[in-house]
């Protein structure tokens, strides 16, 4: 040990040169020995790792030092939860029945309903405006198409049978909300609506809510086959860039009917 104390003596710092003070505070030969004694058994420098009861700066209460650590010693522990979730949601993947499968997909693709109608309440409840029109509108509008879906996928992931079941759920969801929608507007906001107004209904703003739930839907669905490759739990956020890109194109699509309407001849 006396090659260490030699060393931490011999640094500048506790010699006084340079200018320096000639020791650190407390830096006398005891408290050096002390050291030299601790750097000693710390396996990196050589030594033998053995527990350093009643060692300089260790409390005879934790006689493993930096392993005694609430963290570390919570190590096992947590390491053993996480694999127990890991079995947990295996089983899960592997006792899902069929019957259930299908019980969900109906009630999550029904659930699209009554978001229809708030969406559509809501909607002629606000002021016209064009960031309404264009940004508020389909963004509500796809993440209620979605939200039971996303939901599911994100607690019970299992209960979905495929990628294609999911993606083609989302698209029901949008054919469902865009019935709603028709309907209420049909009888409620539109009062003697034209042929045309009708067909324009039926045909492109049904197509436009099952291609943009379609969309979501297909993001759904990669993060689906992820959680289904690893038997584990679904990363929802993989599904956010056509989540996205669905309430780009919605948004596109009520800019441009927007300045059609405004613009047409005869307006």
């Amino acid at each position: 040990m006396s090659g260490v104390r030699d060393e931490l003596c011999g640094e500048p710092a506790l010699r006084g040169e340079a200018g320096l003070p000639p020791r650190l505070p407390g830096a006398d030969g005891a408290a050096l020995d002390a050291a030299a004694r601790e750097l000693g058994r710390e396996p990196a420098l050589g030594g033998t790792g053995a527990p350093r009861a009643g060692g300089a700066g260790h409390s005879g209460e934790d006689p493993n030092g930096i392993w005694g650590e609430p963290a570390l010693a919570a190590a096992p522990a947590a390491a053993a939860a996480r694999a127990r979730h890991a079995a947990w949601l295996a089983a899960q993947w592997d006792g899902a029945r069929p019957t259930r499968r299908a019980g969900v997909f109906l009630a999550l693709a029904l659930e699209a309903g009554p978001f229809a109608l708030l969406c559509a309440i809501v909607g002629e409840s606000v002021s016209a405006t064009a960031l309404a029109i264009a940004v508020a509108g389909p963004v509500a509008e796809e993440l209620a198409k979605i939200a039971a879906p996303l939901m599911m996928l994100e607690k019970r992931p299992w209960m979905f049978s495929s990628g294609a079941s999911l993606a083609g759920l989302c698209a029901l969801s949008g054919l469902v909300f865009a019935t709603i929608e028709n309907l209420v507007y049909f009888f409620v906001y539109i009062q003697d609506p034209t042929p045309e107004i009708v067909l324009w209904r039926l045909f492109a703003c049904t197509t436009l809510h099952v291609a943009c739930a379609s969309l979501s839907g297909f993001g759904l669905a990669r993060a689906w086959r992820r959680a289904a490759a690893a038997r584990g739990a679904a990363e929802p956020s993989l599904a956010t860039p056509w989540i996205v890109a669905a309430m780009a194109v919605h948004g596109a699509y009520n800019a441009l009917a927007t300045a059609w309407e405004l613009l047409a001849p005869g307006a």
